[in-house]
């Protein structure tokens, strides 16, 4: 059991196969509980994060200055950094911004230093315990460092900006210092910027620009190598070890530097008329994070669901061998993986749980409460396409309490099931052509295998 395809007739699917699934897992060929999300702590016990919303955050490794983590305050809007063995302590506020910075590390001449840059505000550097702001300085959406260079968009054009060599505070334009380039062509603006393999990809609105730039700008050089009819979404850009995956109005996509190949096609339904700008990733340990909007269609509202919400699902996709989960019922607006000493998935929240700050787990909880698991199955014809069914009973394993419905012609019958360390038969008793069998719980630990369907045909009763 596991695994979920919601764009093949679903009376064409294994019984193997769920037409919708959420917080479960199937790897080991049962049902079970996967993931949760719990609040960050540091190491002496205290919340990383107070009473205050936030809505993007970072960390920084930044040598003998130490770990840093940078928090934007959400709607009161400041740019806030503490230091990782001291989270309780004083949080300095750097500079105040009404969305999210871009934040990217460079090594100056006196150390590690953090690069701080917005379309509508001022660029500051973040180095030795102090800030220094520059008035006259870029204004970006995305940066990257690459050999030696810092590289910029604002996200509302096609052009893209570049320092001096060896020098991110120098933006003149001259043949021996920074300079600009402008791409003239239907891939529409730059939204993204990533140096990746040698070389810096610009994620456009309709496709993927490649720029060869090695220290001196004359001999940089451009070659388009993807386009797609579909938006590009800029923040679900990630680099995972040695590929990029992202997504687009069509689907998720895995990119070594040249080819682009669709993955997770099974799932398109979920997403590809459901508008996503608002989708985020990232990747940590070997896993590529999608927060993002699904339509489950299922008619049901799994808690950020039962308000009002922006993004209410995670794909966490293993780029090692392509197994995947599906999470339900959050709402994260943000995500950023780190390194020692947390080394912790960090996510950020639109509405309720705006004021925490979270961590994948894997204890199948959300903040100490049991996440809802849900595994249907496809309607199936039982291998009789013609006859009347009449499903007698199910036997199963669940070693936990669940809900068993069974679907059958417009009728729906809901069985609660005790858990067991036995296989158990359930009566059903429900006659129709096509069935579907579901197992739901709000428990915090799920266990189902071995399902087996045991029915009769013709007019024999039930």
């Amino acid at each position: 059991m596991g695994g979920t395809d919601t764009v093949t007739e679903e009376t064409l699917l294994s019984q193997k196969v769920g037409k919708t699934s959420y917080n479960v897992s199937g790897d080991s060929g049962a049902l079970t509980d996967t993931y949760g999300i719990g609040e960050v702590f540091a190491e002496d016990g205290s919340k990383m994060q107070g009473t205050m919303p936030v809505d993007s955050v970072w960390f920084f490794n930044l040598g003998e200055n130490g770990n840093r983590y940078f928090m934007h305050g959400g709607s009161y809007g400041d740019l806030i950094y503490f230091d990782t063995l001291h989270p309780t302590g004083p949080k300095s506020t750097l500079l105040s911004y009404d969305s999210p910075p871009a934040l990217v590390k460079f090594r100056l001449q006196d150390g590690d230093s953090v690069l701080i840059t917005h379309p509508d505000g001022p660029f500051a550097v973040y180095q030795n315990f102090g800030l220094y702001k520059y008035e006259e300085g870029p204004k970006f959406k995305s940066v990257c460092v690459h050999y030696e260079r810092l590289f910029g968009i604002t996200g509302q054009d096609n052009i893209l900006y570049f320092s001096a060599n060896l020098d991110p505070l120098n933006w003149n334009v001259s043949s021996e210092e920074g300079g600009y380039i402008e791409f003239a062509d239907e891939r529409g603006k730059l939204l993204r910027i990533v140096s990746f393999m040698d070389y810096v990809y610009l994620f456009r609105e309709n496709g993927i620009t490649r720029l060869s730039a090695f220290a001196d700008q004359m001999d940089f050089s451009v070659k388009h190598i993807f386009t797609t009819t579909g938006n590009v979404y800029p923040d679900t850009v990630a680099i995972c070890g040695d590929r990029m995956l992202f997504m687009c109005k069509d689907g998720i996509y895995v990119f070594n530097g040249s080819d682009t190949v669709k993955i997770l096609s099974n799932l398109d339904n979920y997403y590809c008329d459901v508008d996503n700008f608002d989708a985020c990733a990232a990747y940590h340990n070997g896993k590529y994070v999608l927060a993002l909007r699904i339509d489950f269609a299922d008619g049901a509202a799994v808690l950020c669901e039962q308000g009002d919400y922006v993004n209410n699902a995670l794909i966490i996709y293993d780029v090692s061998n392509g197994s995947y989960t599906v999470m339900r019922g959050m709402d994260v607006c943000w995500l950023t993986g780190t390194v020692s000493p947390s080394n912790k998935l960090l996510m950020c929240f639109n509405g309720t749980h705006s004021n925490k700050l979270g961590c994948l787990t894997d204890d199948g909880m959300m903040f100490g409460e049991p996440l809802p698991k849900s595994w249907a199955g496809p309607l199936t014809d039982l291998g009789q396409s013609l006859a009347v069914k009449h499903l007698k009973y199910i036997v199963l394993y669940t070693l936990y309490d669940i809900t068993l419905t069974v679907e059958s012609d417009g009728e729906k019958r809901e069985i609660e099931v005790r858990g067991s360390k036995k296989s158990q038969k359930i009566p059903v008793r429900l006659s129709g052509r096509l069935f579907r069998v579901s197992y739901g719980t709000n428990l915090q630990h799920m266990k189902v295998a071995r399902p087996k369907l045991v029915f009769t045909t013709g007019s024999s009763e039930v």
